[in-house]
């Protein structure tokens, strides 16, 4: 999930990776954060910033069965834009 070429959020499943980078040399970085969905609302489950250097950084998080989870990425300044995926599962 691209944020206006700012930076980008990825799933590779294998391993359920979770990888960020920021792909704009603006002196800001790029934040992710993974959530559990629930009907109030999601449940932040991780974030992961990018910024800075010249490679991506990643976590790990295992997605199980058919628990609903989504991703949103925001521009690392106050008020920055951020985009969400939709629901994803394991099944």
């Amino acid at each position: 999930m691209n944020l206006n070429n700012r930076g980008y959020v990825k799933h590779v499943d294998d391993g359920d990776k979770f990888v960020v980078c920021d792909t704009n040399a603006d002196g800001h970085g790029v934040q992710a954060t993974l959530y559990r969905y629930s009907s109030g609302g999601g449940v932040a489950i991780t974030t992961i910033t990018d910024g800075g250097d010249s490679t991506c950084d990643y976590q790990t998080y295992n997605i199980k069965g058919q628990t609903k989870y989504y991703l949103e990425i925001c521009w690392s300044i106050p008020g920055g834009e951020c985009a969400k995926s939709g629901l994803f599962s394991e099944s």
